[in-house]
Formats: C-alpha cells, sequence, structure tokens
C-alpha cells in the first residue's frame, strides 16, 4: 500500500509523461481490456494452444514408441540430438515473401 501512496504522489509532483500517477495506469489497464487487446490474446492463445496440442498428441506417443522400440531409437536418435541442439530460429520456415 505504501508503494501505491508513493508512486501516486511521486507521479502528482515530478510525473508527466514518463511517470504516470498509479491512478493514471489503473485506468489505461482497464482501457486495454476493452480494446482489441483480448482479440489479439485469443488469437496468439489459439495459435500456442493448437501447437501445444500437435506437439503432444505427435510427440508423446512418438517418445513411448521410441523409448520401447530398440532399433527405431537407434534410428532416431542422431537425429534426435541434432534438432535438440539446433537453434529455433533457424527451424522457422520463412514466408513467400522473403525467398
Amino acid at each position: 500500500m505504501a508503494i501505491v501512496v508513493a508512486w501516486e504522489w511521486f507521479g502528482r509532483v515530478q510525473g508527466g509523461l514518463l511517470f504516470p500517477t498509479f491512478s493514471a495506469t489503473l485506468l489505461a489497464f482497464g482501457r486495454s481490456l476493452t480494446g482489441p487487446l483480448p482479440a489479439a490474446l485469443w488469437v496468439s492463445n489459439q495459435a500456442m494452444l493448437g501447437g501445444f496440442a500437435l506437439a503432444a498428441g505427435l510427440g508423446v506417443p512418438l517418445g513411448l514408441l521410441i523409448g520401447r522400440v530398440r532399433r527405431l531409437e537407434r534410428g532416431i536418435d542422431v537425429y534426435l540430438n541434432i534438432l535438440m541442439v539446433t537453434p529455433m530460429a533457424a527451424l522457422i520456415p520463412l514466408p513467400p515473401t522473403c525467398r
């Protein structure tokens, strides 16, 4: 509570654009919740949840299969190790306009 009071006081005394008051910050946050932010968050989370479902749906069964079948492990292990040390940025495909 003391931090909020100090923030509000300092914002009123020294404030401006670089240090808004606590109440102005809360009002701006409230306005952002009713603007385009929720829709953008939903689109981002859809992509994340879809990717997670795909990774879990393919990765868990494949991992269990590799763990059970020794011959499959020997064939795939080299490629999995290569993928683990490859930076993720190198695996992101370029859009068609950048090619």
